[in-house]
């Protein structure tokens, strides 16, 4: 006996127990009187019911009480031999699994991947409708354009390296930096699904329509699951492009609000928001704080000072400062602090 039937039984037999104790011979309640069950009885005439709207599947229900039907056995007529020859294909049953609405309408569906196809190419606006009746042309453009991106070179590669330890050369290899992998995560996965628009549709199709989470797909697609996650959401950016609502409910109660925290690895080792702007102001430049806080790359000390203005102008404008004394402390004309704090409110 397995373990979901051995809970199973006990279950019954404590349930057994308890109706035998509160219920006699007869199947009336042991310890209720005859004129106590006749008041119950004419109270159950006009009790109020209350009926509470569908909440969907119970989420650990298929784990409690559901038992996994074997694939070989009597019951489903299959051998051993059989399975050699056949192809499982397991479906979720995670309905409760938020599934945006465009997923439904294959027009709709279309659409949004080449939209989505038309943006990887880094076209701007909404796609043609040429384009989105015929995907054979635009999949060459953009295999055409994967082409030049494949065969560009981005970041460090892996070196090696040989150093002198005592009378002996020790080999020791210098692994790439973010960017070359990125690069090669990105080329490797969409050659292996034959193409990008096939491999968001892979991906779009076993979410959506299969209620796979990220981790299935990322292990039947050979890719890490936050790729699956990062792909799901660049559909969902196209969508909303096209003017579909595709906006997931999950943390809707601090989307548009002005996060404090920060995101990026890469700008982790830098100060908060005002002790950077105080350092950049103050006439340091980005490679002395890059080096002071062990930080490798420019850039990222920039973005992170670019990001630590917004957030001091969002702070400053909620103490009351104007635009004028937000643009004499940056150095900047007051049109352009506005525009940061539009940044900072859709972050």
């Amino acid at each position: 006996m397995g373990q979901y039937d051995k809970a199973h039984t006990d279950d019954i037999r404590r349930c057994e127990q308890k109706r035998d104790w509160f219920l006699d011979q007869s199947g009336r309640p042991r310890f209720t009187t005859p004129e106590e069950e006749a008041r119950l009885k004419e109270q159950a005439k006009t009790f109020p019911i209350t009926r509470l709207p569908y909440r969907g599947p119970r989420r650990y229900a298929r784990v409690q009480f559901a038992k996994r039907t074997r694939a070989v056995s009597s019951e489903t007529g299959l051998a051993f031999s059989d399975m050699e020859r056949m192809r499982i294909h397991r479906r979720s049953d995670r309905a409760d699994l938020w599934v945006p609405d465009f997923t439904n309408n294959d027009k709709q569906f279309r659409l949004v991947l080449a939209q989505s196809l038309w943006n990887y190419m880094q076209r701007q606006g909404r796609v043609p409708d040429e384009f989105a009746e015929n995907l054979g042309d635009l999949k060459q453009l953009a295999d055409a354009h994967f082409e030049r991106y494949a065969s560009a070179r981005f970041g460090e590669s892996p070196r090696r390296r040989l150093e002198k330890l005592g009378d002996k050369l020790v080999e020791t290899i210098i692994p790439c930096d973010e960017q070359f992998a990125n690069h090669e995560t990105h080329v490797i996965t969409v050659k292996k699904a034959g193409g990008y628009l096939e491999r968001d549709a892979a991906v779009a199709y076993r979410s959506w329509r299969l209620r796979h989470d990220s981790t299935v797909v990322g292990k039947e697609l050979g890719m890490m699951p936050s790729l699956v996650r990062h792909i799901l959401a660049g559909l969902c950016a196209s969508a909303r492009v096209l003017g579909f609502e595709a906006t997931s409910p999950q943390c809707a109660w601090m989307r548009g609000k002005l996060r404090m925290y920060r995101p990026n690895s890469r700008i982790a080792k830098l100060p908060q928001g005002e002790e950077l702007v105080q350092l950049v102001l103050s006439g340091q430049t980005f490679r002395e704080i890059a080096d002071r806080f062990g930080v490798k790359r420019e850039n990222s000390v920039k973005n992170g000072y670019q990001r630590a203005k917004r957030l001091v102008t969002q702070q400053m404008r909620e103490n009351g400062s104007t635009w004028e004394e937000i643009a004499k402390r940056f150095g900047i004309i007051p049109d352009d602090a506005r525009y940061y704090v539009d940044l900072a409110a859709q972050s």
